[in-house]
């Protein structure tokens, strides 16, 4: 009698410390979700977090610290080879920052090209030959001379932060920025100006045209810390249109000397 009060006690002793276990690991889970440190998050409507938005109703705009127009231009270059497409784009540079304006542009083309402008080499690969120099195609529009000019002027940005800013509702304005400690690099956070906090998972993008916003109750961005870095008040200058910058240098470097 006392072997078997002593196994079930055992027992007891075993499940209950699995039921902890248990317990414990969905918190961590759940909080790990939160910051999207560590797990793929859900789909947004599968994500009791998600927070739908209506992109329209926002003017956004990306902020460089410290990068050169030839940066800037190179990666456009790159994706908008038809003189941006139907995307406008205007440009102003204001102390030591870039501000890029966008109209008629997606949610999830806004958000993959903060993500390639927050630029490592993997993110667009510039292939070069033996000479160091770009090796691309040559088609009506891209001018190869050109690449190898805006490559070698390349200064890469120290930060990039997206701001959108609503036509309405100020309180709707929100940030995000990389998440530095997602090695991944597939995690933006970020934060609406009432300080809700929010994660974007980058690869679900374009799940939703609404976009994928997920609340999370982790304060790991301040809005108003990082306001504070930006030259908000150059947002309502008259800008220049990418097309009108990329018509120039075009002109300037059709005719660039072999040996830049």
């Amino acid at each position: 009698m006392e072997i078997l009060k002593y196994i079930l006690s055992i027992i007891f002793i075993i499940t209950i410390f699995i039921v902890m276990l248990f317990i414990w690991v969905k918190i961590m889970r759940l909080m790990k979700k939160k910051s999207f440190h560590y797990i793929t998050p859900p789909i947004p409507e599968n994500d009791n977090n998600w927070n739908p938005i209506d992109f329209t109703e926002y003017i956004p705009l990306i902020f460089l610290k410290d990068a050169s127009i030839e940066y800037v231009l190179g990666k456009l270059l790159d994706i908008y080879n038809d003189e941006g497409e139907n995307n406008k784009i205007e440009i102003i540079k204001a102390e030591n920052w870039l501000i890029l304006k966008f109209y008629n542009i997606s949610y999830e083309d806004y958000i993959n090209l903060t993500w390639i402008l927050d630029d490592d080499d993997s993110k667009i690969e510039w292939e070069t030959d033996e000479n160091n120099k770009l090796d691309r195609e040559k088609d009506d529009y891209i001018n190869t001379k050109l690449y190898d000019y805006l490559l070698i002027n390349s200064k890469y940005p120290k930060e990039v932060i997206g701001f959108c800013q609503h036509l309405k509702k100020p309180l709707q304005d929100y940030l995000f920025k990389i998440d530095e400690e997602d090695k991944a690099g597939e995690n933006f956070i970020g934060t609406f100006r009432s300080e809700k906090n929010f994660g974007i998972y980058i690869p679900f993008s374009g799940l939703k045209e609404s976009g994928n916003i997920s609340l999370t109750r982790n304060n790991e961005i301040n809005f108003y810390s990082e306001l504070d870095k930006l030259p908000i008040e150059y947002i309502d200058k008259a800008m220049t249109p990418y097309v009108k910058i990329m018509k120039y240098y075009l002109e300037k470097y059709e005719n660039v000397s072999e040996t830049l």
